[in-house]
């Protein structure tokens, strides 16, 4: 079957920002899955 995976909205980042997704996943203010979205 497939995988789903639940990731929260504050955690879904435009490819656009992903120096923004870097710097929040560095900062460890994240717990969970993280997404840029293409």
């Amino acid at each position: 079957g497939a995988i789903r995976v639940e990731v929260k909205d504050e955690q879904k980042f435009a490819l656009a920002d992903a120096q923004r997704a870097h710097q929040v996943l560095e900062s460890r203010s994240t717990s969970g899955s993280s997404l840029l979205i293409p």
